[in-house]
């Protein structure tokens, strides 16, 4: 994962997890990450198709 940032640019995990900890923003990030993650996997699914299946 990486955050644009709109001064910075591209920031490894290492700059913003910290804050992200502290903020208490952490688990927010860690949701999103898994549900883009499954979003990811089922359009991946339905592009190309696998036996088995990547995702029941």
């Amino acid at each position: 994962m990486r955050w644009q940032h709109p001064q910075q640019g591209i920031l490894a995990p290492a700059k913003f997890i910290v804050l992200a900890e502290e903020t208490g923003l952490l688990n927010a990030i860690d949701q999103w990450v898994m549900r883009e993650a499954c979003r990811q996997m089922q359009q991946w699914q339905a592009e190309i198709p696998t036996n088995p299946p990547l995702i029941n």
